[in-house]
């Protein structure tokens, strides 16, 4: 498809979907309880392990544990790239939206518990793996402030000059083999960590690679600003 045929105007809107999406795929996820997506284990132990009642942060949702959780990356991405710059802070804002974004959900679907039919359950999990993917694939185009694990990726790639695809799939087995440490250390075992945790670290770059090649087939991630001065 030629330029003039693909969709304009996209950025704006690829960047709310990709929250939107994002926040749901760890909903359900959750739900599913086979094992959720990599990038929302740590906040999902951190809201188990120190947080619900009579825990020492009762206030401690998924969401809240999440957007601290990014926060901590944040700080290292910045140790390991060695520098620091404002649009960072930007981040902040898309790692609070996200969060409550989570919240949110877990209200819509009911509650953070899991779904009793094994079907219900596998089909939760791969709702979450296309929606995780998907969700990723957008953030990685648009040029508006991401939540910090997608920016952490970006800004990687830029510093050991390769893909974001390929250091998707080493964050994700980093915080894998580091996630089954503190589960296995906190909750003596494998909380929120499973079959779909795996299927999950190994799939989603390579579905955000598919879904990059068929999104850019159709549409320009420009802003819908730009184009109406136009």
């Amino acid at each position: 498809m030629t330029e003039k045929k693909k969709i304009h105007g996209m950025n704006e809107i690829a960047y709310v979907l990709g929250m939107i999406f994002c926040a749901f795929a760890v909903c359900i996820g959750t739900k599913a309880n086979l094992g959720i997506s990599v990038v929302a284990v740590p906040g999902y132990l951190y809201s188990v392990i120190l947080g619900g009642e009579g825990n020492v942060i009762p206030w401690l949702t998924q969401g809240w544990a999440d957007f601290l959780w990014q926060v901590v990356q944040l700080v290292i991405m910045c140790l390991i790239i060695m520098k620091f710059k404002i649009r960072f802070m930007l981040s902040f804002a898309a790692a609070f939206i996200g969060g409550r974004l989570i919240d949110l959900w877990f209200v819509i679907l009911g509650g953070n518990g899991a779904y009793e039919n094994m079907v219900a359950r596998i089909f939760a999990l791969l709702a979450s793996q296309i929606c995780l993917a998907f969700a990723v694939t957008l953030f990685f185009r648009t040029t508006l402030p991401v939540q910090v694990c997608e920016l952490l990726m970006v800004e990687l790639a830029k510093k050991f000059n390769t893909t974001a695809s390929r250091i998707k799939l080493i964050y994700d087995l980093i915080i894998l083999v580091l996630s089954v440490v503190i589960s296995l250390v906190f909750t003596h075992g494998l909380t929120g960590i499973g079959v779909g945790t795996v299927m999950i670290a190994l799939c989603t770059s390579p579905l955000t690679v598919l879904f990059g090649k068929i999104l850019d087939r159709y549409f320009v991630f420009d802003s819908i600003f730009k184009k109406k001065k136009a």
